[in-house]
Order: structure tokens, then sequence, then C-alpha cells
């Protein structure tokens, strides 16, 4: 069991790899050989469309189905099976409904810029169909998932996603399709899955595929326990405040953007490649410009003029700043330049004989009361030089 359980780890984790790379593969290809407004078209438009018309199916009778049904025989996989199924009326209800919608919806979006309705209208309801082939694979996906034949569905989503993609690129890239590619390359998806799907779990079934179909209960009833039917009905409006939740955005971006922005959240407003919005294409704004580079003296920052240029733009300078600067630099250059000492040899006789006798008591206890010339904070604020002592 742990065995076959880490063999299907890896199987999802290879589908997931490969899923990831093919689409990405996919969408560059269609961005740079279509453009942006059929990336929009592709990604966004029959996505949401698609995604409609299965939430139901996958998210809500799906889960319902993993609960009711977990792996092996008996009334549970009658139950099982027969809810399974349940999803492809659902799903051809809803994917009616969002053809419908979606359909009559391309005159607001901006789809009939590059198309025409009845391009529009057959990608539209190819989709749609689409959805309801694929929820008829769902009673196999069920069964391949409660009794663990993982490599048998990841096969079959695989061998899908290889031929969607294909067909896109053939029919999208190669004969220029249009919209009509994506919903063709959308059923071949589809269709691939299920016969891949059933194709494969045919010989994993003990009485054929006849265990798939639904059944009836002995008592003649095809609708799973009330219990069941409660459980399913609680998962399914869940499925529909997820839905909400997760496709509300994509909506709105098909309600109210236009196609561009749809493949491009943040298009460039500006085609013109010049960053320099100044029309003028002389860089010098002055029209009378002058030879010398500063033709006029520089003013006082408190005079009438400098006024004048404060009212241009030019920031203010408080009072008195300049020569604060000033005073500054001075008392800077004179902390920073070294110190020049004087040769002892250039020193009289007197004053190192006066220095070097032993000082006096009164004397030395007023040198011990000063104090340390190293320990001295330096005053940065004092415009007077320090006196030199004698």
């Amino acid at each position: 069991m742990v065995a076959s359980a880490a063999k299907g780890f890896s199987y999802l984790v290879g589908l997931q790899l490969f899923s990831r790379i093919i689409t990405f593969a996919l969408n560059t290809l269609l961005a740079r050989g279509l453009g942006p407004q059929w990336y929009a078209i592709a990604n966004v438009h029959l996505y949401v469309i698609g995604s409609t018309a299965l939430f139901l199916a996958k998210e809500g009778l799906r889960r319902a189905g993993q609960r009711i049904y977990p792996g092996g025989a008996g009334a549970a996989l009658r139950h099982g099976i027969n809810v399974a199924w349940f999803s492809v009326p659902t799903t051809a209800l809803v994917a009616a409904l969002a053809g419908i919608y979606f359909a009559d919806m391309s005159r607001s979006s901006g789809v009939q810029e590059i198309m025409g309705p009845d391009e529009w209208a057959w990608a539209v309801w190819a989709v749609c169909a689409a959805a309801v082939v694929e929820a008829c694979a769902e009673p196999g996906w069920l069964y391949a998932q409660a009794n663990m034949h993982l490599p048998e569905r990841i096969v079959a989503e695989g061998g899908a996603l290889t031929m969607r993609a294909g067909a896109t690129v053939w029919l999208a890239l190669h004969l220029r399709q249009g919209a009509r590619a994506f919903g063709a390359a959308q059923l071949v998806y589809a269709c691939t899955f299920a016969a891949l799907l059933y194709g494969l779990l045919r010989r994993r079934c003990p009485r054929g595929l006849s265990e798939l179909l639904p059944r009836a209960s002995a008592d003649g009833r095809w609708a799973p326990p009330p219990a069941e039917v409660a459980l399913a009905r609680q998962v399914c409006w869940q499925a529909a405040q997820k839905y909400i939740l997760t496709e509300g955005e994509r909506l709105i971006l098909l309600a109210l953007a236009p196609l561009v922005q749809q493949a491009d959240p943040n298009p460039n407003p500006n085609p013109n490649p010049n960053p320099n919005p100044n029309p003028n294409p002389n860089p010098n704004p002055n029209p009378h410009p002058h030879p010398h580079p500063h033709p006029h003296p520089i003013p006082n920052p408190n005079s009438n003029q400098a006024g004048r240029l404060r009212a241009r733009g030019q920031p203010r300078l408080p009072r008195g700043a300049p020569a604060a600067a000033a005073a500054r630099g001075d008392r800077l250059r004179r902390l920073l330049a070294p110190r020049r000492r004087t040769a002892r040899r250039a020193q009289p006789a007197a004053r190192r004989a006066r220095r070097a006798q032993p000082l006096r008591p009164a004397a030395r206890r007023r040198h011990l009361r000063r104090p340390l010339p190293l320990l001295r904070p330096r005053v940065l604020v004092a415009a007077r030089p320090p006196r030199l002592r004698r």
C-alpha cells in the first residue's frame, strides 16, 4: 500500500511538471504568434466558460463522490458511481446557461472587433460540449482515484494535454482558424481524456466497464441515501462559494476591461518611446542662451532677488545659512589639518629648563584639577580659534 501510494505521488508530481511545461510553451507560442487579443480569448474568455460549466462537477459532485465511495465494491460503489453520473446532466444545464450568457456577452467585451459573431458562438458552444464530454469521464476518474489506479488516470490526462497542445498549435498557428481552433482543441482534449481513461480502466475493473455504469439498488432506487444526498448538496453549495471567490476577478475583467488589458493588466498607455514628455526638441529651456555658463551672479539667499527665485520654485535657505556653513567649513579644515609641531631645538633654553623643573605643590594641585587635554571635549560651535599656551 505504501509503495503504491509513493508511486502514485511520483506520477502526480510528474504530471504537474509536464502540464506546467506544456501550458507555458503553448501560452508563449500563442502570445508571440497571435498577439495579446487572441491570448485573452484563449486563456480568459474560453477558460472562464469551461470552468463555469464544470465547477459543480469537479468541485461539488466529485468531492461528494469521494466521501461516499472510499474504494472497493458493494453498495458504496453503486452510490458513488450514481453521484458521479449525476454530474453529466448538471454540467449540461450549467453549460447551456453559460453558453447563452457568454455568447451574448461578446457584444460588450470587444470580441466582435477581431472575429464575427458566428465564429465566437461556435467556439463558445464547442467549449460547452467539451465540458459535457469531460463530465462523462467523472465515474472513471472517481473509480481510479478511490482504488489507487493513479498511473492510468495520469497517463490519460497527460495524453489529453499533449493532444490539446498539438491541436491548438496546428489549428491556431498553422491553419489560422481563430477562435474555432481553441474550441476544437478543447473538444479534442475532452474526447481523448475520456477514451484513454475508460480504455485503461477496462483491464482494472473485475467485471469490465459495466461496473462504471449507473445502477439502481435492490429496491429500485437510483438516488443514494438521504444522508449522502444532504452531503452532496452541502458540498455543491461550498463549490459555488469557491467559484465566486476564485473566478469573480475574471468575470469582472471580462465585463469591464478590453481585450488588450485582459491579456496584459498593466499595458503602457503612452506608445511614444521617448521618455521626455516635453515636446520642445531644444533641451535648453532658455530661449536666449548665454555663452557663459553662469551669466548672472548668484544672489544672496536673503535678498529680494532670492525671493523672486524662490517664487519660481527654488528652495528657501534659512537666514544666516551661508555664514554658518563657511564657519563650519573653516572649523572642519582646522580640525583635519595636521598640527605643526615646533622643533625642540627651536625652543629657548630657559623655556626648556622651566619645563624640566618639578612643579611646586600649589601648581601641582592646580595641574591635577585641570582636565586632561585628551579628555576635553571639542566644541565645534565655537567660531574663535583656541588660544595657544605660552
